[in-house]
């Protein structure tokens, strides 16, 4: 897709933004699109001029400065089709919101973090892998998903304190990679009315998002006020939010007792 094609479709879908977030709204970010041949700004106010030379191809998106701002940039080669240039308009400007409105908690060492990660350990697996299936069972209510969620959380969590920066690791992970996909997979279920399918456990390098996101579509449908994405801002995770909102003290294995229980579903997660 050439950007200016790119650019006019933006225009079209983002005249009346759907709300994922708080006050979080696309058009007040400075947004601009990519070919191997230009750089085309959606919008931008006082901040850039309307066309610059982009030199080489650009295969991924990216926050570009712009005097005391940031701007997000899209590169239209990689959407196929409106639905994508759309969802990632939403992701990257979300990006650049974060950058302005999320409490930092602290400088992170991500990637001595990622290169000791306890993925390959039969134990931090096994506790995905189940959160996985818990994420899956349309037999389960959004309730008893969110409490068998928050009782393996906190057993995973116990695994990471083993390193302190393993659970900081994952905590900003999930604040920002994991909510911007949140926002993203909201705009795409209001706009075009797809629901997003939770995946199966994997080690691909979202394997984290998925997760932080699912858990944001439970807090939303448990805790509509917003209250739960006031806090995400400042500096609490999604994980222990739930944690904090649904935790009992059981054990997981008792909370989730799916194939006993007979199929019933209760609201849009849980069908």
């Amino acid at each position: 897709m050439k950007s200016i094609i790119a650019v006019e479709i933006l225009h079209r879908l983002l005249k009346a933004p759907v709300r994922t977030w708080l006050d979080f709204d696309p058009r007040k970010i400075p947004l601009a699109v990519v070919d191997q041949e230009d750089l085309l700004f959606v919008h931008y106010g006082e901040h850039a001029a309307d066309r610059f030379s982009s030199e080489g191809s650009v295969s991924a998106a990216f926050s570009l400065p712009l005097q005391d701002t940031l701007a997000a940039v899209i590169s239209s080669e990689t959407c196929h089709d409106e639905r994508a240039l759309v969802c990632s308009a939403y992701l990257e400007c979300f990006h650049v919101y974060q950058s302005k409105t999320f409490q930092s908690n602290g400088d992170l060492y991500f990637y001595e973090a990622l290169e000791l990660y306890p993925d390959f350990s039969p134990e931090y697996r096994a506790l995905r892998q189940a959160e996985t299936e818990v994420a899956n069972d349309h037999r389960l209510t959004t309730w008893e998903k969110a409490q068998a969620l928050s009782a393996l959380a906190v057993e995973r969590y116990a695994l990471l304190a083993r390193d302190p920066s393993f659970l900081d690791f994952e905590r900003a992970l999930e604040r920002s990679a994991g909510v911007a996909v949140f926002v993203a997979q909201k705009a795409r279920a209001k706009l075009f009315g797809q629901i997003p399918a939770f995946p199966a456990y994997s080690y691909a390098p979202a394997r984290h998002d998925h997760l932080a996101a699912y858990v944001c579509w439970l807090l939303d449908e448990l805790f509509p006020d917003g209250e739960w994405q006031i806090a995400v801002q400042k500096g609490v995770s999604p994980t222990e939010y739930l944690i904090r909102s649904c935790h009992t003290h059981l054990p997981a294995w008792m909370l989730w007792s799916a194939p006993k229980r007979e199929k019933r579903g209760s609201g849009s997660l849980s069908n």
